[in-house]
């Protein structure tokens, strides 16, 4: 937003068009453009975009890519591999310079915010899967050595995230780790390795099983005595990653019934495992913090540092509940955890009113990381107290965005609706948060063990449906599974989430 305001006792603010090297805008109405800000160091000048052999379409975009989308991929800790590698093989010809254009263009025409879009959504999109074509092509034609094959992967899978096609970005994810499993190649970058322990989380809830999907065994990792916070984040995203893997595992003994539930002992030897390496890393979490307050630079860093504190502690909740939980295939288990999502629930009410403190809210139509919405959409479909459920589903409206990875946040709220309405017999169009939660003094009973939904899968059949009102709303199948009598037999409901308009 640039302060327009020559003749005026007060200033005018009129939207940036993003023109280059000036704002059109400014410069049509003979207005002094305020300029675009001081730019990073590291960072790539648009003189030197334009000088490139890029047109100018193509430099505008690089240039979005530089400034707006790569901080938006490079997370809450600044991993140097998208603040300094990726955007510097962005600008050079070659596969890395295609998939940068490609990601810049698919993110401009996800974004929600009109004042990026400079051509048609259309346009924009069938430009995107050009370049990416001409990305995958030199990738496969072209002799690359490892690093920059991994790079090429880390860009390609942002890439199906923004297509939100979960199948080829899990392949690309997969035919990274094993390569970094199976290199012996001293010279990789130490930290690579960081971005796919986070990405090994997303296969084992789109699509992918543990028998298809490696784990990620390069590279040592401590989980105490943590110097950075990139390495608190690191161990965070493989302990979450490992924690994903094993309820995966633990999946086919859950349908068992309840007296032929017998873990095998290297079942149980994992879970030993990972149960003492999650309360390791929280200690350590703990220590870390503790050093930082103490510390008047680190201290410096404020809020900001804080609400990254909240996620990390947050996603150790989740794993902390996935593991407490996998050695009862009952859903009644999830009861015992009242505290963790209670804690949940703090940290959520913590960030929401961070946020608006400060005056902003998330309102970014992308996050190549899995932020606060996913683990705040697990603790809706998990906590059975209903006021408790209701207050984490309020807050997840206001802390997600509109996508984190492959997950759309519209459908998870959709289907949180859709789960709190069948286990609590309410319709599912009055459920409104605020005046439900004024229509109790105590907290209703919890749903009963046949009522619970056990599991779900989102089917691939939309329609559009004409509700008694009139209006009309578009409908996508899911698919949800129950336990049902003593034996604990699964048995699969067909129902619809409403979803709105595009």
């Amino acid at each position: 937003m640039l302060s327009l305001g020559a003749s005026s006792s007060r200033a005018r603010k009129v939207k940036c068009d993003e023109a280059r090297p000036t704002c059109s805008r400014c410069r049509k109405s003979g207005r002094e453009c305020d300029g675009y800000g001081s730019v990073p160091i590291g960072s790539i000048s648009w003189s030197r975009l334009l000088s490139s052999g890029n047109s100018a379409a193509e430099a505008r975009s690089l240039d979005l890519f530089r400034r707006i989308a790569e901080p938006v991929f490079s997370g809450p800790a600044t991993n140097p591999h998208w603040t300094t590698t990726l955007l510097q093989l962005s600008t050079h010809q070659g596969p890395a310079r295609h998939a940068a254009l490609a990601i810049s263009l698919l993110y401009e025409s996800s974004s929600s915010n009109d004042g990026l879009c400079g051509s048609s959504t259309s346009d924009q999109q069938h430009a995107a899967v050009m370049y990416y074509n001409r990305a995958l092509k030199c990738a496969a034609t072209e002799r690359l050595d490892i690093s920059m094959v991994l790079y090429l992967s880390i860009l390609f899978t942002c890439i199906e995230f923004l297509r939100h096609n979960a199948p080829a970005a899990i392949e690309h994810c997969r035919h990274a780790v094993h390569i970094l499993n199976v290199s012996n190649d001293n010279n990789l970058p130490m930290n690579i390795s960081a971005i796919f322990r986070h990405l090994s989380v997303y296969p084992f809830f789109f699509g992918a099983s543990v028998s298809d999907f490696p784990g990620l065994t390069h590279g040592s990792l401590s989980y105490h005595g943590f110097q950075s916070i990139d390495e608190v984040v690191e161990a965070m995203d493989s302990l979450l990653a490992r924690s994903a893997r094993l309820i995966r595992e633990f999946e086919p003994r859950r349908q068992l019934r309840p007296g032929e539930y017998v873990p095998p002992p290297v079942l149980l030897v994992k879970w030993q495992g990972l149960r003492r390496d999650l309360d390791i890393w929280y200690a350590g979490l703990s220590a870390f913090r503790e050093r930082q307050s103490s510390d008047v630079a680190a201290a410096a860093a404020g809020q900001a540092e804080l609400s990254l504190y909240r996620l990390l502690e947050m996603r150790w909740l989740v794993s902390d509940i996935w593991v407490d939980t996998r050695l009862s295939p009952d859903e009644m288990v999830y009861d015992c955890c009242r505290g963790q999502f209670e804690r949940m629930l703090t940290l959520a009410r913590e960030e929401s009113d961070f946020r608006e403190s400060l005056g902003v809210a998330d309102t970014k139509a992308f996050k190549f990381e899995m932020a606060m919405g996913p683990l705040l959409h697990f603790a809706v479909l998990k906590c059975r107290f209903l006021r408790l459920r209701l207050e984490i589903l309020g807050l997840f409206k206001k802390i997600s965005c509109e996508n984190e990875g492959l997950w759309k946040s519209k459908q998870m709220e959709a289907i949180n609706r859709c789960v709190i309405g069948r286990e609590h017999s309410i319709k599912a169009d009055s459920l409104s948060i605020d005046s439900l939660l004024g229509t109790w003094t105590d907290e209703p009973a919890v749903p009963s063990k046949e009522q619970r939904v056990a599991d779900y899968y989102v089917g691939d059949v939309t329609q559009t449906y004409t509700q008694p009102s009139g209006c009309k709303e578009l409908r996508q199948s899911i698919y949800f599974h129950f336990q049902i009598g003593t034996q604990g037999q699964m048995v699969q409901v067909m129902d619809w989430i409403a979803l709105p308009e595009q």
